[in-house]
């Protein structure tokens, strides 16, 4: 089973991947909305991270911001500086996670065995130490440890490895100083994803792997997979789309809504198996299913001229379709923002999303790939 999760952030990249039309040079405006968290339409959580600002990602210990001119630049403005230690602006130590939340950035510091929780300015600036993060530690080489932070929300999810035993649990606070660290779970138990105040995690019993989410306001958890280590290959991430409300893509199978209080599930539209292969990434309107990379391509038989990227509203219904056949590599859904879609090339290192498109250009015949580059 721990091999098997080991494999989730691989393969999530893999079934949400793509190559196919050219592209062409552009602006884009930052995205701003007062309602809308683009955080919970994340793939990787602490890769990248969406602020009203802009875009921040962190690759190889370094900080990179896009910028109005469609360019990645690293978060330091000191041209000799060689971005590998704690006085630049861009420099993380590990773990390089980033989130963001009310306008500042926040990441964590190891400091001699006990992890910080840090904040520091959109800058890269005016760093601070927000609490220490008083949880059981043991030596580095036994344990890890990974974060998640969404809103307010701080999970921490601690692996401990012992002889033929492993055992993880899951804690759960706030970005504030004072509050306290609560345990919500405990066992042979993996963190799946944290979007609003829902906790999607995977327990495993009896040989059988269920996927719950659990509220952290009412701490009650619900069942949505009870086979979740059959599903998992198929699924590139689960969705709120409402409050109670899970949405999902099941690759090869349909888009999917399930009503977490009833339990009831609903196929919304079965999948085109002829050209739909791939897991489903939703933003806040869409969803997006690339059908083309290495894994995809020696089970799919789709052919050459039908691989793209596939864009579909939240019930399944067909949108728009772009070719990705002149595209460099294989590309994957990043993120997405009020105003546009990013792209990432799952071999590109740093991987920093490379291609976007222009969501009011969906469904008007006008859809292109717009190339970001890499400045300084």
């Amino acid at each position: 089973m721990k091999k098997i999760f080991a494999l989730l952030f691989i393969l999530s990249l893999l079934l949400v991947s793509c190559s196919n039309t050219p592209a062409t040079d552009s602006e884009h405006a930052n995205s701003i909305n007062n309602t809308i968290d683009y955080n919970d339409y994340i793939i990787s959580e602490g890769i990248f991270t969406w602020t009203k600002a802009g875009i921040y990602t962190v690759s190889d210990q370094k900080i990179y911001h896009l910028n109005e001119n469609n360019e990645w630049n690293i978060l330091c403005l000191d041209p000799s500086c060689e971005h590998n230690s704690p006085t630049c602006s861009a420099f993380l130590e590990p773990p390089t996670v980033i989130f963001s939340y009310d306008n500042y950035l926040y990441y964590f510091n190891n400091s001699n065995g006990v992890y910080n929780l840090c904040r520091m300015s959109q800058t890269g600036r005016d760093r601070v130490v927000i609490k220490k993060l008083d949880i059981p530690s043991v030596s580095a080489s036994s344990q890890t440890s990974t974060f998640h932070i969404s809103s307010n929300i701080l999970i921490i999810s601690c692996k401990t490895y012992e002889a033929d035993n492993t055992q993880t649990t899951i804690y759960m606070t706030t970005l504030d100083p004072d509050t306290q660290i609560d345990t919500i779970c405990s066992g042979d138990v993996s963190l799946y994803k944290l979007t609003r105040n829902w906790l999607f995690f995977v327990e495993n019993s009896n040989n059988l792997a269920t996927l719950y989410a659990y509220n952290t306001e009412t701490q009650v958890k619900y069942a949505i997979f009870d086979n979740f280590t059959e599903i998992m290959p198929f699924l590139a991430s689960v969705y709120l789309t409402e409050d109670f409300k899970v949405s999902w893509v099941l690759m090869n199978d349909g888009f999917y809504q399930m009503d977490l209080v009833t339990g009831e599930k609903q196929l919304l539209k079965s999948a085109d198996n002829e050209i739909l292969s791939g897991g489903g990434c939703y933003d806040e309107k869409y969803v997006y299913i690339v059908n083309t990379n290495p894994y995809l391509d020696k089970i799919s038989g789709i052919e050459d001229e039908e691989k793209g990227l596939y864009i579909y509203d939240h019930d399944g219904n067909y949108v728009d379709y772009l070719s990705t056949k002149d595209l460099r590599g294989y590309i994957s859904y990043a993120f997405a923002t009020e105003d546009y879609v990013f792209f990432v090339n799952i071999l590109d290192k740093p991987m920093l999303a490379n291609y976007c498109i222009d969501k009011k250009h969906i469904g008007t015949g006008d859809l292109k790939w717009i190339k970001i580059n890499k400045g300084r």
